[in-house]
């Protein structure tokens, strides 16, 4: 899931499929991913991040949406790993 993304909205909804093409701003091509509810259903949740950016991005996450950061939709129980 994408920042943005056109099909954000569908990607985060409860009846969401298991899989969406959506256009991230920037990409030139549609990018696949897996709905939210999919990804927190998962009997465990690792997210990897590398570098300051990304952890720093991943803090502000914690006090967003999911609309304005979709990790935010499967946070709760995660293992976060993250690399300098």
């Amino acid at each position: 899931m994408f920042p943005g993304a056109d099909q954000l909205e569908s990607a985060l909804s409860p009846g969401a499929p298991s899989l969406l093409a959506m256009h991230a701003p920037g990409a030139p091509e549609p990018r696949i991913t897996l709905s939210a509810p999919l990804m927190d259903a998962a009997l465990y949740k690792h997210i990897v991040i590398f570098g300051a950016e990304k952890r720093a991005a991943l803090e502000r996450a914690q006090n967003l949406s999911a609309t304005e950061a979709p990790v935010r939709a499967v946070l709760n129980g995660a293992f976060v790993h993250w690399a300098a």
